[in-house]
Parts: C-alpha cells; sequence; structure tokens
C-alpha cells in the first residue's frame, strides 16, 4: 500500500553526483520503482468501470489515481450509513430468487463494512428471515422453531433447497418413466455423453456441502390422527408427511440421483405432457430446432432443400427459420437461427449458437449448470440436471404431442468441430483447459519474478484475481475477442491443437498467408526452430537478462513445476473461493 499512500515516494529518475547535481545515467531504483507503481496503476484501472475511468485517465501514478478516487468516494458520512443501513433493513425478496435476494442483502452488508460498520451473521439472519416473503413462511418458521439458532450458510441452503421444491411444484418435469440408458462398448470410440462431473461450490456464501443439510428431528415426526398410519416415505424413511413436502425430495445428493460414468450415450422419449417450451442443451446441435412453431417470436418460410441430420442419419425436412427470445428468472436471452422441424421430437438448444448470441458460458456440474456472463461471471440462470439432460424452463401452456424416441449419439470428429463442441469435456479436460487456479499462479509467479513481492501481496491480488480485476484484463475477454475475428480475410486464426497436430500444414498456411514462398525443407527449418525441444533448451531463457521487447526478464517467463502445482499455494479457503 505504500504506493497508493505515498509512504513509498519515487525516488529520483537520475544518480547524482557527491557535489549534488545529476548525471545522465538513469537511477536503477527509480526503474524499479516506477515499473512495480505502473503494475499497481494497471490494477487499480481495470477496477475502475469506463464512466470513472474517465475522471482519472489523466493520472500517470497510482498514488495520483488512488486519492482521487479517495476524495471522490470515501463517504463515511453519519447520512451514508444511515441510508444503507435503511436499504439493508427495507429490502424484500418477493419478485427475486433465493440467489438475487441474497446476493444484494450481501452489497448493501459489503458496503457498509467498508463505511466501517460490519454487520454481523446474526443480524443477517434475522433481516433474511423478515424480508424473504410469504412463499418461505413455513421454511422461515421450520429454521425460527430451532434449539439452537440457525447460522447463516445454513439458511441460505435451507432456502435454496426450499426454492428448488416451490420450483419443482409449479413446473412440469421431464418424464422419466420411458427413459432408457444406452452405453456402447466399441473401443476407441468418441461420443457425447454427459459425463458426471463432481459439485464444487459456489461464489456465494453459504453454498457448499451445507446446502444439502438433513432435516432437524422435528421435521419428521409423526402426526396425530390417521395420518399416522401412512407407510414411511421412501426417499427419508419417515412418516407423518406428504411426498410433496419432504425435506430431502430435491436433495439429489441425498438421493444419489447421479447417473452412472459409464454411460456415454442416453436415450430418452418425449412423453405426450413433456412441455415444448422445454429446450434440452446440446453441444452437438449447430443450430437450435424446434418443433412448435409458436416458439418462433418471428419466421419465415424455408425455401431451400437443406434436411437436419439426426444421429440415426435421417434427415429432418425444414418448414421455418426465425428468432425469438425468452426469460429466465431476471435475465433474457435471445435465440437466433432457429430451425422449425415439425417432425423432431424436442427443442434443442444449440450451446454454440446460444453462447455467440448472448456471449455467456455454461458450467455443468452432475446435478446442476450455471450460464454466466463472459466480462462480468455474473450468474445469469442456474438450472438443474434431469436424467442426464440440462433443460432450460420457459413457462407456457404448450406442450409436444410426439411420443416417437429421440437419441444423443457421437462420432469421431475433426478438431475444429471438437473446438465449437466444447460444451461436455470430461472433468479432467475441463480443469486443464480453464483452471482459474493455474491462471492465478502463473500470473502470480511472473509478476513476482518482475517486480517482486513487495509490490503486491499474494492475498491482496488473490482477491482482486476473484473480483475479475487482473493486469491487461480478464484472460478470457482477449480470448473471446480474438475468436470474433477469426472470421476475417486480414486475420490469421489457428489453434493450439491444430498446430500441434500439422506443423508443417499450418506454417506454409501462414507463409502464404504473409505473400511469403518457402521450399519445403525452409518450412522444416522454420518448424524446428519454433519447436518446444529447441526453445526449452535455449541459454537466453536461463539468464536474467531483459528481452529488448517486453523489458521483462526472461527466466520471468519460465517456471519449473509440475501440473496442478496452485495446491502449494493455495489454502482450502482460497481453493473454495474459485470455485
Amino acid at each position: 500500500m505504500g504506493f497508493v499512500t505515498g509512504t513509498n515516494s519515487c525516488p529520483a529518475e537520475f544518480k547524482c553526483n557527491s557535489d549534488g547535481t545529476f548525471t545522465t545515467e538513469v537511477d536503477p531504483r527509480y526503474v524499479t520503482w516506477h515499473q512495480q507503481d505502473q503494475m499497481i496503476l494497471s490494477w487499480i484501472n481495470n477496477s475502475l468501470s469506463p464512466i470513472v475511468l474517465s475522471t482519472v485517465a489523466r493520472f500517470t501514478s497510482s498514488q495520483a489515481t488512488w486519492s482521487s478516487l479517495e476524495k471522490r468516494y470515501a463517504s463515511q458520512s453519519k447520512n451514508r450509513i444511515l441510508q444503507l443501513r435503511h436499504d439493508l433493513l427495507t429490502v424484500k425478496g418477493e419478485g427475486l430468487s433465493i440467489s438475487d435476494f441474497v446476493d444484494k442483502i450481501n452489497q448493501i452488508a459489503d458496503n457498509l463494512a467498508l463505511a466501517g460498520k460490519p454487520v454481523d451473521d446474526d443480524e443477517l439472519v434475522n433481516i433474511i428471515l423478515n424480508n424473504v416473503g410469504p412463499a418461505y413462511e413455513i421454511t422461515v418458521s421450520s429454521a425460527q422453531a430451532r434449539d439452537t439458532p440457525i447460522c447463516y450458510d445454513d439458511l441460505v441452503a435451507l432456502l435454496l433447497n426450499a426454492e428448488m421444491r416451490l420450483k419443482a411444484q409449479q413446473t412440469p418435469s421431464l418424464e422419466a418413466s420411458p427413459t432408457a440408458l444406452y452405453a456402447p462398448k466399441a473401443p476407441h470410440s468418441t461420443t457425447r455423453g454427459r459425463n458426471p462431473m463432481h459439485h464444487h461450490g459456489s461464489h456465494m456464501r453459504g453454498w457448499g456441502p451445507s446446502a444439502f443439510r438433513r432435516a432437524p428431528n422435528n421435521w419428521s415426526q409423526p402426526q396425530s390422527g390417521p395420518i399416522s398410519s401412512r407407510p414411511p416415505y421412501q426417499i427419508c424413511h419417515c412418516s407423518g408427511h406428504s411426498a410433496i413436502d419432504c425435506y430431502q425430495r430435491m436433495n439429489y445428493a441425498y438421493e444419489g440421483r447421479i447417473p452412472p460414468q459409464k454411460l456415454t450415450a442416453m436415450v430418452a422419449f418425449a412423453s405426450s405432457n413433456t412441455p415444448s417450451t422445454t429446450w434440452i442443451s446440446d453441444s452437438g446441435a449447430s443450430n437450435h430446432i424446434t418443433s412448435n412453431l409458436t416458439n418462433l417470436a418471428l419466421h419465415n418460410a424455408y425455401q431451400g432443400k437443406d434436411h437436419v441430420a439426426v444421429g440415426n442419419g435421417a434427415g429432418l425436412p425444414i418448414a421455418h427459420t426465425g428468432s425469438s427470445k425468452f426469460t429466465c428468472g431476471s435475465s433474457t436471452f435471445a435465440l437466433q437461427n432457429i430451425l422449425h422441424c415439425p417432425s423432431i421430437a424436442a427443442n434443442l438448444l444449440s450451446i454454440s449458437q446460444f453462447t455467440q448470441d448472448n456471449n455467456c458460458y455454461f458450467v455443468f456440474y452432475s446435478d446442476c449448470f450455471y450460464v454466466k456472463d463472459v466480462k462480468t461471471g455474473k450468474t445469469l440462470f442456474r438450472g438443474k440436471s434431469e436424467h442426464g439432460l440440462y433443460p432450460f424452463r420457459i413457462h407456457t401452456q404448450i406442450s409436444i404431442k410426439s411420443g416417437r424416441p429421440f437419441a444423443f449419439v457421437g462420432v469421431r470428429v475433426s478438431v475444429p468441430i471438437w473446438h465449437s463442441r466444447l460444451g461436455h469435456p470430461t472433468t479432467n479436460t475441463l480443469s486443464h483447459l480453464i483452471s482459474n487456479k493455474c491462471i492465478f499462479i502463473h500470473g502470480w509467479h511472473f509478476y513476482s519474478k518482475n517486480f517482486g513481492n513487495a509490490a503486491m501481496s499474494m492475498e491482496m491480488a488473490f482477491d482482486e484475481f476473484c473480483r475479475g480485476f487482473v493486469p491487461a484484463g480478464p484472460l478470457f475477454d482477449h480470448v473471446i475477442e480474438y475468436w470474433k475475428e477469426r472470421e476475417k480475410e486480414n486475420v490469421f486464426f489457428v489453434s493450439y491443437e491444430e498446430l500441434e497436430e500439422e506443423p508443417k500444414k499450418h506454417v506454409k498456411r501462414l507463409v502464404e498467408f504473409l505473400g511469403c514462398s518457402l521450399n519445403g525443407e525452409e518450412i522444416e527449418q522454420v518448424v524446428w526452430e519454433c519447436s518446444h525441444e529447441r526453445l526449452s533448451k535455449l541459454a537466453a531463457d536461463r539468464d536474467g537478462e531483459k528481452a529488448y521487447w517486453s523489458g521483462m526478464k526472461f527466466t520471468s517467463y519460465f517456471r519449473r513445476g509440475v501440473v496442478g502445482d496452485w495446491k502449494s499455494h493455495l489454502t482450502p479457503e482460497m481453493m473454495g473461493r474459485l470455485h
């Protein structure tokens, strides 16, 4: 903090003679201080919105920027605190999901903590119980009837469980009775089965293993009267309540509903009561497909002769094309390039098309899935897994009349298509591709080697990383921008997997793109010069000299280690936050 508070002041830029005059030689201490200060300045600027950034863009040091922000926003006045307290006590849960309601309370509580008036968990529990709304009155009563006061985390888990039960009562579920599971045994086959993935928690406090607890003892006490003669309920093995009110009914972890890992494909029947406004997420579909024309807000008759190819090799005729929008919770999503195929058995939502149109990404777990905003990481939608599928719900009374079976079957495809379909990789593949733990540790070591640990502690850097603020901007922002530009004529785009698989082919493409000409021997030389085998043995990579193109030490770009060594650096609490 010495850079932003001014205690670590800037040294003179040039060295000083014994007589007090300055030379033309730059002082190394100034260079080191300036690099560290600019790194902190970039962290601050990347954490600001465009509007706020425009007010401090003229400042060139972290201290000047911080001082300006402090004068502008450091409000710890009595009126500010009173207003926040009023907002906290009056926030209502009606019309909000439990996640949004708790997030809103946490945001106000965090602002009070920053103003020097933190709110303890006991008070937050009382506020939630009083303001969550009449829909959760039974849950509130059961929480208040406990012998010991309920803690914050358990209350949030209890309300989330109650919310799932309420949604299940209001929304028809996919029919499970005619479901058949099919697993081919052919060696080396590639399928698109939904492999079960471990539940890793959530970004919101209170979402962990405590989210699924056994009910309190008084929940399952037998009632007097004829109800006591009922047999025990099959899930919790307790009597005295109906199936619809069972505390464990929607607890998938308790029921053991996780599909077996050996399943690589799923065949299911669409029954007559499956709603047509249930869209099933499909990583293998190139377009959204529906059998019901009313699902298209705008549509035109299709004049072409193309058909939709399905897993059994049949071609389904296309009657119309169009687009639509639908709302889930507080988020509105666009559906572009919808194909109307009257003979399709279920509505398929193309993950590739959906993420492109809505600038979002999917996170799949064994019992649920999330849709998150690419730039902010905010959860836009949360759904649960049903019988190995990941459905979106849209509440209408329209239903599918077809009862024919449909199947999801995979075949071996090329690398570019695999890139487009990267929606359901195995757990190991996914962890290596987008492990935020590895991204943070690699970045931390890189900046520590260049600027030293004094520039910013790991704890501070970790906190900023969790909030999405990193030097040079979020990694996925850069990736998505490259991806959007890949089709332009003046852009050469190649994936790592393609280059690794056929290096000569893509080096030749690059040469032609640049308007050059190389023979086969010269192309082989380029491949060798750029190979990991040669680059890993360069002496320049092991010395302390600085690269002329970045000013960073060569050694800062290299670190000996193993995949997953973040376990040696992150505490369990840190790992939990990154999940």
